[in-house]
């Protein structure tokens, strides 16, 4: 019980930081490192988060994106963000004008960690379709941006490291459903056959079909063979 009290008073110490930076505009190193502990905090912790949300921390966190544009300050907000995304009992939370508008506006970064987090927003967040009842309409439209950002060249040169990455997030078997649905398989198809994408994009591309395959074939899914390998 200690533990979580020590959690929740740390969570809004820095948030209250967060906010009087924001307010006076000022960015600087403690900023950094305000938000970069706020990241690891929420890092996988169900606790952290829900403390994130009851502390205005949503709100704060879309003030520190429309009075910040830098890129070190953007990067650390979706990680944050995402750390949201991926609990399924806050996810929701996400599901704001306020929040998508900002998060979809980040898909086209030209910084390649910033467009990542917001990729895996709202890949994390498109996943769940209980959260778009009555509103598939942009859901879909969310996806359209991601397949068009993801097809712009950017996945088929993307650097080793982010493609590691990629390959964690999308081999999780709560996401083969969903990239079936949604054409996913034939962009990865796309990557291994494109001119310009990198031997470490087709590689990861190939890993991940491999993945798919061994789902479906442990889940004894009768689609398999029409699926585009």
């Amino acid at each position: 019980m200690a533990q979580l009290e020590e959690l929740f008073m740390a969570v809004k110490e820095l948030l209250a930081i967060v906010k009087q930076k924001t307010t006076e505009n000022v960015d600087d190193v403690t900023l950094l490192f305000t938000l970069k502990a706020l990241w690891n905090l929420t890092d996988g912790s169900l606790a952290a988060c829900k403390y994130f949300i009851e502390n205005q921390g949503l709100e704060i966190f879309i003030q520190v994106l429309e009075t910040f544009s830098e890129s070190a300050i953007q990067s650390k907000v979706l990680g944050l963000l995402n750390n949201i995304a991926e609990i399924r009992e806050l996810s929701s939370k996400l599901v704001t004008e306020d929040a998508l508008k900002h998060i979809n506006s980040l898909l086209c970064s030209r910084e390649m960690e910033v467009s990542y987090f917001a990729a895996g927003i709202i890949a994390h967040l498109t996943s769940d379709r209980q959260l778009w009842i009555s509103r598939d309409f942009q859901r879909r439209a969310l996806l359209q941006d991601l397949q068009g950002e993801c097809g712009d060249m950017g996945i088929f040169k993307m650097p080793v490291v982010h493609g590691v990455s990629l390959l964690d997030f999308l081999s999780a078997s709560k996401y083969c459903k969903m990239l079936v649905e949604e054409e996913g398989l034939q962009l990865l198809c796309d990557i291994q056959e494109h001119s310009e994408a990198t031997p470490q994009a087709q590689q990861i591309a190939a890993s991940i079909l491999d993945n798919f395959r061994m789902h479906f074939m442990n889940y004894q899914r009768p689609t398999l063979c029409q699926m585009p390998f």
